[in-house]
């Protein structure tokens, strides 16, 4: 009688095939559900910053608002005072105009050019009424077709004209003039120039270090911290401001700051201030 003796079934060539194909996957699995855990554990972490990120800008952009406010209810009460009447009423016009677009923008990331171009007409037109004969100002943008179709984030610009505004022009004893000009700088980027003729920084400083000190930040301070905030989304280096001081015959003559700002494409951005 003749048998053969066959390999346990464990022992067989397909099955231990079988064995190590199974505990490869098995591991396979293992690492891409670690990966995959890891992975979304970061993309919710990003998303929490983020949105940490937004809410600061907001709050930081809120601050800037009753500081505003302040001075122009101020600049209303002193044409009350003085019975000039069609001065309140032009004064409130745009008065109720730039608040409607300050408190409609506080939860907006961006808008449209043309919109915050306008909003700081009615911004400056508010200031030269506040400070009668102080100042002359141009405002314009060298591609006037495109500003309705790109958009940058608002009430970035503002801080820095107020800045000429109250400290650049209040050592100045001739009427001062600021010029703000939008232009595209390269693919994608936006130069916002604002330069003043006014005193200089370090005038400006001298006069701001015997006066009461203000605990509370500056505005221009409150948007340096949101430009910080919106780097840190991207590119380090996406939102960059320049400071160059002016000087004739070497002697402080105003101040230029420029703001490179990377534009977006309008996307169905509602319309709060039409364009004058």
């Amino acid at each position: 009688m003749s048998f053969k003796l066959r390999h346990p079934w464990w022992g067989l060539w397909y099955t231990q095939l079988a064995m190590a194909s199974a505990l490869f996957a098995v591991l396979f699995i293992s690492v891409f559900k670690v990966i995959d855990r890891k992975r979304k554990k970061n993309q919710e972490k990003l998303e929490i910053e983020n949105k940490i990120s937004q809410l600061e800008m907001q709050a930081l952009q809120s601050q800037m608002n009753p500081h505003f406010i302040f001075n122009c209810v101020a600049g209303i009460q002193y044409y009350i005072l003085t019975n000039q009447k069609d001065e309140v009423l032009g004064y409130l016009s745009d008065f109720s105009k730039v608040v409607r677009v300050f408190f409609a923008n506080a939860s907006l990331r961006m808008v449209p050019l043309g919109q915050e171009i306008s909003f700081l007409k009615s911004y400056l037109r508010l200031e030269k009424m506040r400070f009668s004969d102080k100042f002359d100002y141009s405002i314009g943008c060298v591609e006037e077709d495109s500003i309705e179709y790109v958009c940058i984030p608002p009430m970035l610009i503002q801080p820095f004209i107020e800045n000429s505004i109250r400290h650049g022009f209040a050592g100045k004893s001739s009427k001062g003039f600021l010029s703000v000009v939008f232009e595209e700088a390269k693919p994608g980027i936006i130069r916002c120039t604002i330069t003043d003729d006014g005193c200089g920084r370090d005038h400006s400083a001298k006069q701001n270090s015997s006066m009461k000190i203000d605990e509370r930040p500056h505005s221009v301070e409150i948007t340096e911290s949101r430009i910080r905030l919106l780097n840190n989304h991207a590119k380090p280096t996406k939102y960059t401001i320049e400071y160059t001081d002016l000087s004739e015959g070497g002697v402080a003559n105003g101040l230029k700051v420029e703001l490179y700002i990377p534009m977006e494409p309008v996307l169905n951005q509602p319309t709060i201030l039409q364009n004058d």
